[in-house]
């Protein structure tokens, strides 16, 4: 198998969870945490090619502040 198209079958496959996406709890998860799962994502994701990795970019960086908005409401609520 063409070594591009493995990369793209594991990055699918590890998209399936929630947290590898950029989405977090934060009461659970450090930035440092965060920060190592982007790095090895991203890495997998420009493997596949460019468009895929800036595409993942995008999506884990607007999950991850998606997800620090929210926390940061459920805070203020409380």
């Amino acid at each position: 198998m063409e070594k591009r198209k493995a990369y793209a079958i594991v990055l699918f496959d590890l998209m399936e969870c929630g947290l590898l996406v950029g989405k977090c709890d934060w009461n659970d998860r450090s930035a440092g945490f965060m920060h190592g799962v982007e790095t090895v994502m991203e890495q997998i994701a420009y493997s596949v090619g460019s468009e895929v990795g800036d595409a993942f970019t995008d999506t884990f960086v607007r999950n991850l502040l998606d997800s620090q908005s929210k926390a940061k409401e459920k805070e203020r609520s409380k």
